[in-house]
């Protein structure tokens, strides 16, 4: 558990430059004409534009209880953030998979 909650915590940091990338095409969303009106782009566009917080907290908490030796809460800690990039990816093709 010790060896995943590490794992989990340097995909987190590798996360962060990624998730600061996802912002800039995420304002995209909104060209058409009309796209401001739905929904599904501004729920996609707030999961993205919160990544970057959900990581560095789930990053912080991660480290936190890993230095204290509390590894199973770390581990769980770390895995906030993954879970929630596959439910934003999800999301996101869900509401626009054809």
């Amino acid at each position: 558990m010790k060896i995943a909650s590490l794992l989990l915590n340097i995909f987190n940091i590798l996360l962060l430059p990624g998730s600061v990338g996802l912002l800039i095409p995420s304002v995209m969303m909104f060209d058409a004409p009309g796209s401001e009106k739905k929904s599904g782009n501004w729920f996609v566009f707030w999961m993205f534009m919160l990544l970057p917080i959900v990581a560095i907290g789930s990053l912080v908490m991660g480290w936190w209880k890993w230095r204290e030796g509390d590894y199973k809460t770390a581990l769980k800690a770390g895995a906030v953030a993954p879970v929630y990039v596959s439910c934003a990816f999800g999301c996101l093709f869900t509401i626009y998979g054809k």
